[in-house]
């Protein structure tokens, strides 16, 4: 899974696709007693409309320029150093 996703978020998609294995979901388990805001973030992923959002919202973004776009700040800021 892509390291830009959180431990917890990558336990959660192993869930609903049922690959999660028994230490993951006491993980998991754990992970949403420890605050409501947890669950209600699991709960979201239930929720079609906002999965379709975080999709689109990804597929929006262009890396090939944000990296471009970062390399020329990198190479801004090191002849500042």
């Amino acid at each position: 899974m892509s390291s830009l996703l959180t431990p917890q978020t990558q336990i959660i998609l192993k869930f609903w696709k049922g690959t999660a294995t028994e230490q993951e979901i006491a993980a998991l388990q754990q992970w949403l007693e420890k605050s409501p805001e947890n669950r209600r973030f699991l709960e979201q992923f239930q929720d079609p409309k906002w999965v379709g959002r975080q999709t689109k919202a990804f597929a929006e973004i262009d890396v090939s320029a944000a990296l471009e776009k970062l390399k020329r700040r990198i190479r801004a800021n090191s002849g500042r150093m």
